[in-house]
């Protein structure tokens, strides 16, 4: 391992945002819950969850 640094690495702590960015979110979450139905099925298509920084999308995750 010559030349290579071996310092052990952590990643950044995260956080997700207050709780209030959820509330409201019935319609998102109706449509991850049946996405997430298909999966077993082999029916389920890709999806991409776009949003501003800071807006709870980890936390739908």
């Amino acid at each position: 391992m010559r030349g290579k640094n071996t310092e052990m690495r952590y990643p950044l702590s995260e956080s997700i945002g207050e709780p209030y960015l959820l509330v409201g979110r019935e319609r998102e979450f109706a449509l991850l819950g049946r996405w997430l139905d298909l999966i077993p099925k082999r029916m389920s298509k890709s999806r991409v969850l776009l949003g501003r920084r800071k807006t709870g999308k980890t936390a739908i995750v």
